[in-house]
C-alpha cells in the first residue's frame, strides 16, 4: 500500500486514499473488540477525525455450540436507536426485513458447530464519521460453509437518541461482538480509514 501520512510528521503525501489503521488477531477467545480513536499526538494512523469514512474488515468466527452466530456493533459505547432496515440473505435462511435494535447488526458468521476450516467474513463501511448527520452503515458478509452457507446485506442507520434530542456527533469507538458467544483465537480485524483525496487530478481539463 502507498504511503499517504508521512509517519514522522503526520503530513498527507500523495498514495493510496486507504490507510490501515490497525490489523487485529485473536490470541485467545474473546467477548469484544473495541476500536478508539486517538489523538494524532503518537500514531497519526489512529486518529479518526481526519477520515471521511470508516472500514472494517472481519474474518471470524464463534464458540457458539451451533451453524452460526451473529454480529453486533454499537457507537459511543450506546445502546440507543439503531435503525436496521433492508437486510435481504441468501442461503439456508432467505428474510428481509427492517426493525429497530438497541445495537447495530452487519451479518451472519460461522459458529463452533461448523467444520474447523470454515469462517465467516464480514466488510463494514461507516459513511461521513465526522459529520453531522445520522450515521449510515452498509454490511455484507458471507457465510462460508457447507452444511449452512448464506450471504447478505445489512443497512443500518445509527443517531444517539439518550438524551431524547436525537444528537449526532463523529464516531470515536467502535464495540464488535456477537449475539451468543464468544470470537475464537486467529479471528482477524482490519480497521482502515479512507482518506478525501486532496491531489488535484490536472490530466482532467
Amino acid at each position: 500500500m502507498a504511503t499517504y501520512i508521512d509517519s514522522a510528521t503526520g503530513v498527507l503525501t500523495e498514495g493510496d486514499p486507504w490507510v490501515l489503521i490497525s490489523s487485529t488477531t485473536l490470541s485467545s477467545t474473546t467477548s469484544e473488540v473495541t476500536f478508539t480513536s486517538g489523538t494524532g499526538s503518537t500514531d497519526y494512523k489512529n486518529n479518526w477525525s481526519q477520515y471521511a469514512d470508516l472500514i472494517l474488515l472481519m474474518q471470524v468466527r464463534s464458540d457458539r455450540s451451533a451453524q452460526n452466530d451473529f454480529l453486533r456493533y454499537e457507537f459511543e459505547n450506546k445502546a440507543s436507536a439503531y435503525w436496521i432496515h433492508a437486510t435481504y440473505t441468501l442461503g439456508t435462511y432467505i428474510d428481509a426485513g427492517k426493525w429497530v435494535g438497541a445495537h447495530g447488526e452487519c451479518g451472519r458468521i460461522t459458529g463452533g458447530s461448523a467444520a474447523a476450516n470454515e469462517w465467516g467474513f464480514v466488510r463494514m463501511e461507516i459513511s461521513d464519521i465526522n459529520s453531522g448527520k445520522y450515521k449510515t452503515v452498509y454490511s455484507r458478509y458471507s457465510q462460508a460453509q457447507a452444511s449452512e452457507p448464506g450471504t447478505g446485506v445489512y443497512g443500518c442507520t445509527w443517531a444517539d437518541t439518550s438524551d431524547g434530542m436525537l444528537s449526532v456527533e463523529a464516531i470515536s469507538r467502535i464495540d464488535i461482538f456477537l449475539e451468543h458467544g464468544d470470537f475464537v483465537s486467529t479471528s482477524r480485524f482490519d480497521l482502515i480509514g479512507v482518506l478525501p483525496r486532496m491531489i488535484e487530478n490536472t490530466a482532467v481539463g
